[in-house]
């Protein structure tokens, strides 16, 4: 069965063409949410925020309980143009809303720091990129709904209220964003400064019909409308940025959850916290620390096997000896790593721009140039069917 929840009047009805259908008790039309496995909306992660935040409501009602404190959303795109709004339930004294980048620990997000581009409720002012606060709109009060519209691919970001853009503003021509310069993947988020009293919000990412119309060209902040990846990859190498963490190797070819690290000499591992699978369009990850801590920012490098991308995977049992080795390549090799699976020593790349490639080699784990006179590769270049060892 598949059920896409999109009829208010039948959200039990099975989609997937087989007749499955569910029967609905005791669940209203405004129970509705249009957030489904393959349409899966922005909340805010109770898994980036500070202690001080509590989630309700399934993670979209944000109440601050005390000062200094930030939540992100779960979605961070680096490209598109996005619209939500955030519904003032308790005004407060001291609440803002607004993008910050995903690199930066939650932690350091403080009140106007430079990684983030934030709407202060109670001046109307705007403050981003680590400058001062500076006059813009109007304030918040408790009822009103606060418009944030961002355009990541030409680095702007608007705010409004209650259905009117402040100084001007224009998100659908481009004209006189609040601030321009927006790069990298960015998330919504919300802090609670110092105050008498804390702010509460609800945010609506699109799960439900927005009190505003978006401007044009702007979308609801979900995984249907961000662009991903659109195949299946066979390796992914994944490292921390903001972590001093091992370097992490998954690929199809020996199974998902067999970690090697290129910064290591050691064997693989099975991490039942590292990488859990492989689907379209990217991977998935549990606990492990080198690749999923939160607050960490990491960069993933995927790769798909085959004779257009150019990129292959083998594997193949030692002998002692000298060996060939097939690939699937159908083109001589220009690039190749070879790693033992069982045992502990060095990794060994072949390049073919090195002085004479047959008989030299660069080990990723070490800090070395590219050694001479070594047998890796039997002395031999590689051909479009096999490479030798």
């Amino acid at each position: 069965y598949r059920l896409a929840f999109g009829n208010s009047a039948a959200m039990g009805a099975d989609t997937s063409g087989n007749g499955n259908n569910f029967t609905v008790n005791n669940i209203a039309a405004t129970d509705q949410m249009a957030d489904t496995p393959t349409t899966n909306t922005a909340t805010m992660n109770p898994l980036d925020k500070s202690s001080g935040i509590v989630l309700s409501e399934g993670n979209l009602r944000v109440v601050a309980n005390t000062p200094d404190t930030t939540v992100r959303a779960t979605l961070s795109p680096n490209a598109g143009k996005w619209y939500f709004e955030t519904l003032v339930t308790s005004a407060g004294t001291r609440g803002k809303v607004g993008m910050a980048l995903l690199q930066a620990p939650v932690s350091s997000l403080t009140s106007c720091g430079a990684n983030e581009y934030t709407f202060l409720f109670w001046t109307g002012q705007k403050c981003g990129a680590g400058g001062g606060n500076v006059a813009y709109g109007s304030s918040v009060t408790t009822g009103d709904v606060v418009q944030t519209a961002v355009d990541l691919d030409n680095g702007r970001i608007w705010w409004g209220k209650n259905g009117t853009w402040f100084a001007s503003g224009d998100p659908a021509s481009g004209a006189s964003p609040a601030f321009t310069g927006l790069s990298g993947k960015m998330a919504p988020y919300f802090f609670e400064n110092a105050g008498s009293s804390f702010t509460h919000v609800s945010f609506n990412f699109g799960q439900r019909p927005f009190a505003h119309t978006p401007p044009a060209g702007f979308a609801a902040l979900n995984t249907a409308n961000i662009a991903t990846t659109d195949f299946v990859p066979d390796l992914a190498i994944i490292k921390s940025r903001s972590a001093a963490t091992d370097w992490a190797w998954y690929d199809r070819e020996r199974g998902a959850t067999l970690d090697i690290g290129s910064n290591l000499t050691s064997a693989e591992t099975v991490q039942s916290g590292g990488l859990l699978g492989f689907n379209a369009g990217g991977f998935n990850v549990g606990n492990l620390a080198k690749v999923n801590t939160s607050g960490a920012s990491y960069i993933a490098y995927l790769f798909k096997k085959g004779v257009t991308p150019g990129f292959d995977i083998v594997t193949y049992a030692g002998n002692g000896s000298n060996q060939t080795i097939s690939h699937g390549l159908g083109k001589v090799p220009n690039f190749m790593i070879v790693k033992i699976r069982s045992g502990a020593n060095d990794w060994a790349a072949y390049h073919a721009g090195l002085n004479s490639p047959a008989t030299q080699a660069v080990f990723p784990n070490l800090s070395l140039a590219a050694q001479s006179g070594v047998s890796a590769w039997n002395s031999t270049a590689p051909t479009s069917s096999v490479f030798s060892v």
